[in-house]
């Protein structure tokens, strides 16, 4: 396991194993995260649809959440910004952007990459390559039905479909560890 040092870099990893929004992941605050259980629950407040929602964690997210506790687990926040260390706010979305930029990715370079990109490489590869069914799929990507019918009918909460989407979530993390070994063995 690879930790860079900032919470900004380290955010990175989180994108890998967590299908979240940019905004969700860095607001994250401890007291929402229960390490034991493997879960994180986001607050109504901080999602885009307005509704809580509960995010099974990989092991892998498990284990960068502990390495995090070192870090700010004494602060609200996971991923405090560093200039506002004691100001007790998170690490900015534009942080991340400019943390890209100097990485080479961005519009002028024609090399464009958003960390909410990662939301649809999740998808597309729990689809595509883990066979994962479109429910389980949309249910952690916290998706709302757009059928408004359908939605009248079919409700959800917190715990829908957890065990599936737990399994599908290590199942992801295990699949981007695999990739990660086979580039490090051809290398």
């Amino acid at each position: 396991l690879l930790i860079l040092g900032n919470s900004t870099s380290i955010g990175y990893f989180f994108f890998g194993f967590l299908p979240v929004r940019p905004a969700e992941l860095l607001g994250a605050q401890w007291d929402e995260i229960n390490l034991e259980a493997g879960e994180w629950i986001i607050p109504a407040e901080r999602m885009k649809m307005g509704r809580p929602h509960l995010v099974p964690l990989p092991r892998q997210a498990v284990e960068l959440f502990r390495k995090m506790q070192e870090f700010s687990g004494k602060r609200p926040f996971v991923f405090p910004s560093t200039p506002s260390f004691g100001k007790g706010k998170s690490v900015s979305t534009m942080a991340l952007i400019q943390a890209f930029r100097r990485m080479g990715y961005s519009a002028e370079s024609g090399n464009r990459f958003v960390t909410h990109a990662f939301r649809g490489m999740f998808s597309t590869t729990a689809y595509n390559v883990l066979g994962a069914s479109s429910l389980v799929v949309e249910l952690q990507l916290a998706h709302s039905e757009k059928d408004k019918i359908r939605a009248t009918y079919h409700k959800t909460s917190l715990r829908t479909a957890i065990d599936e989407r737990r399994e599908l979530l290590q199942r992801y993390a295990d699949y981007l560890d695999e990739l990660r070994e086979k580039a490090r063995a051809n290398a």
